[in-house]
């Protein structure tokens, strides 16, 4: 994947992968703790978080800075 600044990925409701983000809690405000800008990056996720049928993956974004301009309301 391709990210920019930090990302939490998570399989089935679980945690999967993070980076650029400190351990603990994470909440909407909490903010990257490295610039990486268009980064690549590999994860490979634990196949015992998949379950049988569906499974869904979801990805949190956080930014390095509060008010980043290619992500402002209305602009995603």
């Amino acid at each position: 994947m391709v990210l920019d600044d930090a990302v939490i990925v998570y399989l089935n409701g679980t945690e999967a992968f993070r980076t650029n983000l400190p351990a603990g809690p994470v909440t909407y405000t909490t903010l990257s703790s490295a610039s990486w800008e268009n980064q690549s990056v590999r994860a490979i996720l634990d196949k015992s978080l998949l379950v049988t049928g569906n499974n869904l993956i979801a990805v949190e974004v956080h930014l390095l800075h509060r008010h980043h301009q290619r992500h402002a309301p209305g602009r995603c």
